[in-house]
């Protein structure tokens, strides 16, 4: 979409290298800018290594927990060898962390921030400005994706026009080798066995979940299976969204159902077919037909993966929480066994990921006040946010993990071994560990090498001879080359359609929400999160029906209609902004 915004924005990328490097220049050392004692780039050893330094970053980075403290793993390593920085992080973060850690002033060098902090983090003068600091020491920054740096002024500054966040994560949409997070995760030996029965809904799917459970009822151990254990511990809104992404809209902001095509956002509660009741509708069926986990309410996130790597779950959204574990280990032990992901239905949408040429809008670095080294972890930023450290992040070292053939980048044939042979490797080997904190996405394309950033993404010869069984098996079922061509090849046909996330078109959305807004939307949230599980524990829609109408009357009078208000006068705006009408 070529915009009036877009064009005014790439313009002003433009001179953006040029005007901060020249305020950089003649900058000095206040509030963290400046040019940066030489303690922060060198200690005079006779190489010139820099001084070696460990750097702290809090924020949301894993997609599950990490060993915490000083990471060691070989990714980890590599960028303490081009750089001399350690990196320690946090085993798990939340919001009351870093809430209490804003109001203590006891910050780390580098925060992850999403646009629901920057606000506090701005006017506490928690995190300093960036702009002389990137002109010294990000230079990867300013010469790869200088739009990023106008972008963040504009829009992620508080009205201050001053540098305080570098997005992450930007580039396109990839074509995926296996389109698997979120995907329709399911045992495929289980599947085959019920000679490949094929479904129109969500009503559909959950019967063949339920002939999967019939026939195994307990795993090796005499332990009772479930067809699912969704995760409710990161919030009711990672379901609603998971909803929301197979049937072609986005949910954003405050339980607001958004079409990515028309940015037209509304209520995922008022609205009757609201992803938060259709949702709920939907655990509700499985839960009836005893195909829903009762721990799924209150496990964690670590309980979720040792029930998918010991067999007790038929169906989950994210190849890479327990199912890619759990297939390394089918595959060592020579069982044609595993998850695959199912196509959506007819008329679905396929989820492809969040992209945008100036990154995520909630996925952001700043640098504390409270950095001693805040020269040190602008080169660590620098670095990170690079088409350099991408290739780092996604697909290891060179030579270790990765090689290049007849000019295209791919797996040695040690990483493919380790990865099979070690259930831990991703964890171990750092290879994706980080995504979150890289610069560019899996499907950004790699200047290098002119292909996806994520060379797993690249479908090359080695690639598919190296398919695993149950890929080859799936691949031969659906008669394509390999598992990502079956929906390349269904939205080709017409039969669905790709969704996702371009942040780009979400741009102007307010990075602060007023205070009675903020009041309403937590009580929103608390309501929620407390009264899902009656809806999906009710017997019949009877009462699911009652206890939702008793729910709105609740919502009303906790003025759920001030913030659907305000949502939905944000996404206008938003729209008029970034389409220029």
């Amino acid at each position: 979409m070529q915009t009036k915004w877009r064009k005014s924005l790439l313009a002003l990328s433009l001179t953006v290298a040029i005007a901060v490097t020249a305020a950089g220049c003649s900058s000095g050392n206040q509030n963290g800018q400046g040019t940066g004692t030489k303690e922060g780039t060198n200690d005079g050893t006779n190489d010139g290594q820099p001084k070696e330094v460990t750097l702290t970053i809090y924020g949301n980075g894993f997609g599950g927990s990490v060993t915490p403290g000083v990471q060691t793993d070989r990714v980890a390593l590599e960028i303490k060898k081009k750089l001399n920085i350690n990196i320690s992080t946090e085993a798990k973060v939340n919001d009351d962390k870093l809430n209490t850690m804003m109001a203590s002033g006891d910050l780390p060098d580098i925060i992850y921030a999403e646009r629901r902090h920057m606000k506090q983090l701005i006017d506490g003068n928690l995190v300093i400005p960036l702009d002389g600091l990137i002109a010294e020491h990000g230079k990867n920054i300013l010469e790869e994706s200088p739009q990023r740096i106008e972008f963040s002024k504009k829009y992620l500054s508080n009205d201050t026009n001053d540098l305080f966040f570098i997005p992450l994560l930007a580039g396109d949409a990839p074509k995926e080798y296996t389109y698997a997070s979120p995907g329709y995760m399911v045992r495929w030996d289980y599947y085959k066995e019920l000679d490949y029965p094929q479904y129109n809904n969500w009503e559909d799917l959950l019967q063949i979940l339920k002939q999967m459970q019939d026939k195994h009822p307990t795993n090796e151990k005499g332990e009772k299976v479930y067809a699912m254990a969704p995760l409710f511990e990161w919030g009711y809104s990672i379901q609603t969204e998971f909803y929301d992404r197979y049937r072609g809209k986005l949910l954003l902001d405050k339980f607001m159902d958004v079409d990515p095509e028309t940015l037209e956002a509304k209520s995922a509660i008022l609205e009757p077919d609201g992803s938060v009741w259709e949702t709920a509708r939907m655990y509700q069926k499985a839960n009836a037909l005893g195909l829903f986990d009762p721990d799924s309410f209150t496990m964690k996130y670590d309980n979720m993966l040792e029930k998918i790597k010991s067999n007790r779950l038929l169906f989950t959204w994210w190849n890479w929480a327990g199912v890619n574990e759990a297939n390394d280990a089918f595959e060592k032990a020579g069982e044609l066994k595993g998850w695959t992901p199912l196509p959506p239905a007819k008329g679905q949408t396929q989820y492809v990921g969040e992209y945008g040429s100036i990154g995520r809008l909630d996925s952001t670095f700043a640098i504390s006040k409270n950095s001693k080294n805040p020269e040190r972890a602008m080169e660590l930023i620098n670095y990170l946010v690079s088409h350099e450290g991408a290739r780092l992040i996604m697909n290891g070292i060179e030579g270790v993990d990765w090689e290049v053939k007849d000019n295209v980048p791919m797996d040695t044939a040690e990483r493919i071994e380790q990865s099979k042979a070690d259930p831990d490797f991703g964890a171990k080997s750092g290879i994706t560990k980080y995504y979150n904190w890289s610069g560019f996405s899996a499907g950004a394309i790699d200047p290098k090498f002119n292909v996806p950033t994520n060379y797993g993404n690249i479908i090359s010869e080695q690639r598919l001879s190296k398919m695993n069984p149950i890929e080859q098996d799936y691949s031969k079922h659906y008669n394509v080359s390999y598992p990502g061509e079956l929906i390349e090849k269904l939205v080709e046909q017409g039969e669905i359609k790709k969704n996702g996330t371009d942040y780009t078109q979400f741009a102007a959305l307010p990075i602060v929400t007023p205070d009675n807004i903020k009041r309403i939307d937590g009580k929103i949230d608390e309501y929620i999160k407390r009264m899902v599980p009656k809806l999906i524990l009710a017997k019949d829609d009877a009462e699911f029906n009652q206890i939702q109408t008793s729910m709105m009357k609740e919502l009303a009078s906790i003025d759920l209609q001030k913030s659907v208000d305000y949502w939905t006068g944000a996404y206008k705006k938003n729209k008029e902004i970034v389409t220029g009408n």
